[in-house]
């Protein structure tokens, strides 16, 4: 797999049985994403357009690192250069981008790819995501600049969902601010800072 050898993050549901380990590379094409969910537990049975009802993986991109929102934490939106994927067990999508006005979230068109398999024994699930830098109003990046970026995970058991993120982040979780800042890195160990406060 080409994401041997790539750095983990992984984070333990606050409550419920997901563990999830996350990953990521990029290179001059776009950004490639590994998530590994550890759930005994498999349900994805929401109404069309809702994956985020189901078990399933988000992502968040902020490309210019810019913390978004228009600058204001409080704020619930993400700003045009700020963009989100959600991905459930079915391989259903659900696709946004912010606005110039930091209002609210705008469709935006399915440009990126992912691949869903199943774990053996009914034991949880593998998501690759493959996000074209094409799809991105932004230029090519190079290296040691810093981008925004989180992920989290919806646990689906029975009639209830459990939703957890990285970092954690319990409101205003579109808001970029609040993500990580990540730096675009050529190798070693990934750098990143805190979200403010």
């Amino acid at each position: 797999s080409k994401y041997d050898g790539v750095l983990p993050v992984t984070l333990n549901a606050p409550s419920g049985d997901n563990t999830i380990t996350f990953k990521a590379l990029w290179n001059e094409t776009g950004i490639y994403l590994a998530f590994k969910v550890e759930d005994p537990n498999l349900l994805a049975d929401s109404q069309a357009g809702k994956p985020w009802q189901d078990d399933s993986v988000e992502w968040f991109l902020d490309t210019q690192g810019n913390a978004g929102g228009g600058g204001d934490i409080s704020s619930t939106y993400m700003d045009a250069n700020d963009y989100h994927g959600i991905i459930n067990l079915n391989n259903d999508h659900y696709s946004a981008r912010g606005t110039p006005e930091t209002s609210a979230t705008q469709p935006w068109p399915d440009p990126w790819t992912s691949f869903v398999a199943y774990d053996g024994d009914n034991q949880g699930y593998t998501v690759e995501v493959e996000i074209p830098w094409s799809s991105l109003d932004t230029a090519l990046p190079t290296a040691d600049i810093f981008m925004g970026f989180s992920f989290a995970s919806n646990d689906k058991d029975l009639s209830s969902t459990t939703s957890f993120m990285w970092p954690d982040i319990t409101t205003n979780f579109q808001n970029a601010s609040k993500w990580r800042r990540v730096k675009i890195a050529v190798s070693g160990t990934p750098v990143d800072t805190p979200p403010a406060e």
